[in-house]
């Protein structure tokens, strides 16, 4: 039976620090979304923001990006579609949403 691989010292500095700040990283997320109730403000942002994309329209939008590219799958042509709406119509917007939902919820979590 083999022991327990422990990479050498020369990479191990290396790899303990990539996984320490993915950790931190996850951490991080965690402790924004109990401060702030990240996953609740998403989907209040979703709801807000929906009729905005015209979701009737997806059938069109998918074989309209077909045209461009039809090596796409239905789902690739629809998330493409959605995103240069978002960026044409909506980023500014849904920005300043997205600060307005920050600055409630630290309020709130100040208090």
């Amino acid at each position: 039976m083999r022991g327990k691989v422990v990479p050498p010292e020369d990479k191990l500095s290396e790899l303990s620090e990539e996984m320490y700040r993915s950790e931190s990283s996850k951490w991080a997320d965690a402790a924004f979304e109990e401060l702030v109730g990240w996953e609740a403000v998403k989907k209040e942002l979703a709801d807000e923001f929906i009729e905005k994309f015209k979701l009737e329209n997806s059938e069109r939008y998918i074989r309209t990006r077909f045209k461009r590219d039809d090596a796409l799958s239905w789902k690739e042509a629809l998330r493409e579609t959605l995103g240069d709406i978002h960026d044409r119509k909506h980023v500014d917007a849904f920005k300043d949403a997205v600060r307005e939902r920050l600055r409630e919820s630290l309020k709130v979590a100040e208090e």
